[in-house]
């Protein structure tokens, strides 16, 4: 019974209409701005009353072909911080994130180690991948709890003596310090994460265009 539905791809689709009304308004096409923004209102609203499960205090991963909710508990780091679940979610899915079901001493579960699912030896199933653990640290700092997403930054300098040194791997093991056997040895979205997130978490610089609409 495979996933149909996903709760990253869903929230892609609005981040990405959210952000298309954005240009659309800024190279003065206001109409076009419209049509995107409400759509995406409207998915953001649907996503957080379909993907929540209240019982757990964690995001659903996605809905099986035959309309079931797959309760596996996924990382998916991407959804905090973009408004598209309220504070108090983010606030219940931080601590689950905080917990060691996902923190390992070299980084980011991306599934639970309590889930039915969980693979740590699998590319998309418990593995550990570098930029995802980054975006988590991140969130933490922007959630004002420099105690917890510290660690987990420095959770990734090891990552440079794993193969090549200054190089960083794409995905580690879940649950051994290891390179999972499908990993990139050397990703640039894994390095620049990394910086993304010291510069934008640790040190708290960000630049915003001067978009107005």
């Amino acid at each position: 019974d495979r996933m149909s539905e996903d709760v990253g791809l869903s929230a892609s689709w609005v981040t990405a209409s959210a952000a298309y009304g954005t240009l659309a308004a800024a190279a003065g096409h206001p109409g076009e701005a419209a049509a995107a923004a409400a759509p995406a209102e409207a998915a953001r609203r649907a996503l957080m009353a379909r993907y929540w499960d209240p019982q757990k205090s964690i995001w659903i991963a996605g809905y099986s072909v035959s309309g079931a909710p797959m309760t596996d508990e996924r990382s998916h780091s991407g959804l905090l911080g973009n408004g598209l679940f309220p504070t108090d979610q983010e606030e219940a899915t931080l601590n689950r994130l905080a917990g060691s079901v996902f923190e390992t001493d070299w980084g980011t579960r991306s599934m639970s180690s309590v889930s039915h699912g969980y693979e740590p030896h699998s590319y998309a199933s418990g593995s550990i991948f570098a930029l995802s653990t980054a975006a988590t640290a991140q969130a933490f700092w922007r959630d004002h709890r420099p105690a917890i997403a510290a660690p987990i930054l420095e959770s990734l300098l090891p990552w440079v003596q794993m193969d090549s040194c200054g190089h960083i791997h794409e995905v580690a093991d879940g649950d051994h310090f290891q390179p999972q056997v499908e990993s990139v040895p050397e990703q640039i979205w894994s390095s620049s994460g990394f910086l993304h997130a010291a510069v934008r978490g640790l040190f708290g610089l960000d630049v915003l265009c001067g978009v107005h609409i």
